[in-house]
């Protein structure tokens, strides 16, 4: 998926955008703020539709980690939020990351990786930048470490699993085959084991599998259109 001016967003920013939110949500920075929807009712009752906007302004930042001026659009709640945590860059990295979404995330992964390949950095080098953010930085790779293995402790699991469901059908296949020689009734194929999956996880891949669905149908209507064989 591309942003608008060119920003490759990646599919895991892409999967991050939960529900129907629009896409200029996740060109700024909103802190959890959506449009909302309702009607507007008035002394005779009578009700029309009309939608809230969040309150939002194009400001303009200084990041002292990146070194670079940006202009950002923004909820004005947002610049109350930023003087709280005393800067911007401190809001960027220790806010929640449901809080940032899109733009926000992007600038949260720039300024951790600035910070994990410069090791020798540190608050000193830095004017607005709280050592909280050094101490956020570890916590963060511990939990990805931890991550990273639990994804690769249920691969090795998976695997195990497709070699014994492939080692009971060669069985399943042999006593078939032996079973027709003598005539006698042959086995039950095996069944497939049910893997259990987390909500979370079940929502996931269920609104993965829709947008992929979405997506083919497009690509399928554009080959009509322009009359190339599906």
């Amino acid at each position: 998926r591309r942003a608008k001016g060119g920003r490759v967003m990646s599919r895991r920013l892409a999967e991050y955008a939960r529900g129907a939110k629009a896409n200029r949500l996740l060109r700024g920075l909103y802190h959890g703020r959506v449009i909302k929807y309702g009607n507007s009712v008035s002394h005779s009752d009578k009700k029309n539709k009309r939608r809230w906007e969040p309150n939002a302004f194009n400001k303009s930042y200084y990041s002292e980690i990146l070194d670079e001026r940006m202009r950002i659009k923004m909820a004005a709640g947002v610049m109350r939020t930023i003087d709280k945590y005393m800067g911007f860059d401190n809001y960027i990295v220790l806010a929640n990351p449901k809080c940032l979404e899109g733009l926000g995330m992007q600038l949260k992964t720039r300024m951790l990786d600035k910070l994990r390949s410069e090791p020798s950095l540190g608050p000193e080098d830095f004017l607005n930048v709280s050592p909280e953010c050094w101490q956020y930085l570890e916590k963060f790779d511990e939990k990805e470490k931890m991550k990273q293995e639990a994804a690769d402790k249920e691969a090795q699991e998976d695997e195990l699993r497709l070699i014994e469901e492939e080692a009971e059908w060669m069985q399943y296949r042999k006593d078939r085959a032996e079973a027709i020689e003598s005539g006698s009734k042959p086995p039950k194929p095996p069944q497939k084991k049910k893997v259990k999956k987390s909500l979370k996880q079940h929502c996931i891949d269920t609104r993965i599998a829709k947008r992929e669905a979405v997506e083919a149908r497009k690509r399928r209507v554009a080959r009509i259109k322009h009359g190339i064989n599906c």
